[in-house]
C-alpha cells in the first residue's frame, strides 16, 4: 500500500528497474575543425544487456554525422545498444561548431553521454562521462575571490588612516623634539568632530560589506529571481556536459529532460576534498521564471533505485543520480541550480 501510495503521489512507479550493473562509459573528443566524440560502453557483467546510450547535443552544433545510425534531436543522440557480457562497443558523433554562437571560451564545447538500461524512462542512469573539445583559444579565467572585497577592505583602510592622522595631530609634536614656538599652537578639531568622521567612515565601510554579501545570502534563500553570487565566492556558471566547480564538489549536468510539467537531470557529484561531505536535497534546485522548486524525493529515490543523498560522499568519490523536479504550472524550466550545502556558492546550469 505504501508503494501504491507514492506512486500516485509522485507519478513514477516505486519498483522502477534499477540501473544495469557492471555498466560503464568513456567519452573523449578529437578533431581540429570539427568535434568528433567518441562514446565507449563497456558491459564487466557476465551477462547480455539492453542498453540505451545518450549522448548530448551542445548548443551552438549541428551534428553532421553518427556511427552507427542514432536517433537525432535537438538536444540529444540517442543509440540502442545490445551488448554481449565482457564486451564493448564504440560510437561517435561528429559535430559542426557554429562560430557566431559558441559561448565563451570561444571554441570550448563541452559534451557528455549516459548509459541506461532498457527503460531508461524510469531508471536513472547506470554510468555517465563528460569531455571537452577546443578549437581554439584560451580558456577564460575567472576572477579571484578576493576582487570581492576590494571596496570594503579599501574603506576600511580609508577609515583607518584618516582616525590615524587626526588623533596625530591632536597629540601634538613629540615631546623629545621641542620646537619654539612663534605663534600660539593650534588647537585639534573638536572630539565630537572626530568621532563623527569615524562613525561616517566605518558606516560606509559597512555598508560596502552589506553590498558585498547581501547578495550572496538571497541566492542562498531564493530571494533573488536572477542568483549570481553564492554565500563562498561566485556561483559557477556553466551548461550541460561542463564540470562545474563550487567550494566543496565539483557537478556536472550530463542530461535534463523535461516534459508533462516534470524534468529529470542526471548530475554527477564528485568530492575531490581530503575529507567527506554531504549532500543535501533541499539545496538542488530548479528554476521556472521566477519561480523554484526543489528536488522530488520520493521520485529520485524511485528512480535510482536507493536514497541517492544518504550517506555523506566519500574523499575522491563520485555519484551519479537522476533528480527528479515537478515544475509549477507546467511552467518551462531554464536553470539548475547544484550545491553542496546552504551556504556553499553551488553551480548553476543553463537549460
Amino acid at each position: 500500500m505504501v508503494r501504491l501510495a507514492l506512486a500516485l503521489l509522485t507519478g513514477v512507479l516505486v519498483g522502477a528497474p534499477a540501473p544495469p550493473a557492471g555498466v560503464s562509459v568513456s567519452v573523449s573528443s578529437s578533431g581540429q575543425d570539427t568535434a568528433v566524440y567518441r562514446v565507449e560502453v563497456r558491459n564487466d557483467a557476465p551477462d547480455a544487456a539492453e542498453l540505451v546510450v545518450r549522448q548530448s547535443v551542445p548548443r551552438g552544433v549541428a551534428v553532421t554525422a553518427t556511427n552507427p545510425e542514432a536517433t537525432v534531436s535537438d538536444s540529444e543522440i540517442t543509440w540502442r545498444v545490445p551488448l554481449g557480457g565482457r564486451q564493448t562497443r564504440a560510437m561517435s558523433a561528429t559535430f559542426q561548431p557554429d562560430q557566431a554562437v559558441i559561448r565563451d571560451p570561444p571554441g570550448v564545447i563541452a559534451g557528455g553521454a549516459c548509459v541506461y538500461g532498457a527503460q531508461d524512462d524510469q531508471s536513472g542512469p547506470a554510468d555517465c562521462a563528460a569531455t571537452t573539445w577546443e578549437a581554439s583559444g584560451p580558456a577564460a579565467v575567472s576572477p579571484p575571490w578576493w576582487r570581492h572585497w576590494l571596496l570594503p577592505l579599501a574603506f576600511a583602510f580609508l577609515a583607518l588612516g584618516v582616525l590615524a592622522v587626526i588623533l596625530r595631530k591632536r597629540a601634538g609634536p613629540a615631546p623629545s623634539t621641542p620646537r619654539p614656538r612663534r605663534r600660539p599652537p593650534r588647537r585639534g578639531p573638536p572630539m565630537w568632530t572626530v568621532l563623527a568622521l569615524a562613525v561616517m567612515l566605518l558606516v560606509g565601510g559597512g555598508a560596502a560589506v552589506a553590498a558585498a554579501a547581501v547578495p550572496r545570502l538571497a541566492a542562498i534563500t531564493g530571494t533573488s529571481g536572477t542568483p549570481e553570487d553564492g554565500w563562498i565566492g561566485p556561483v559557477t556558471v556553466g551548461e550541460v556536459g561542463d564540470e562545474l566547480r563550487e567550494n566543496a564538489f565539483a557537478f556536472t549536468a550530463y542530461r535534463v529532460d523535461c516534459s508533462g510539467g516534470r524534468c529529470a537531470a542526471d548530475v554527477g557529484v564528485r568530492n575531490p576534498s581530503a575529507a567527506a561531505d554531504r549532500w543535501y536535497p533541499a539545496m538542488q534546485r530548479m528554476r521556472a521564471g521566477a519561480d523554484f522548486v526543489t528536488v522530488d524525493e520520493a521520485a529520485t529515490t524511485a528512480a535510482n533505485g536507493r536514497d541517492v543523498f544518504a550517506a555523506p560522499l566519500a574523499p575522491g568519490e563520485q555519484r551519479v543520480a537522476r533528480l527528479w523536479f515537478t515544475l509549477p504550472n507546467r511552467a518551462r524550466a531554464d536553470v539548475l541550480e547544484l550545491r553542496s550545502g546552504a551556504f556553499s556558492n553551488g553551480v548553476r546550469v543553463d537549460i
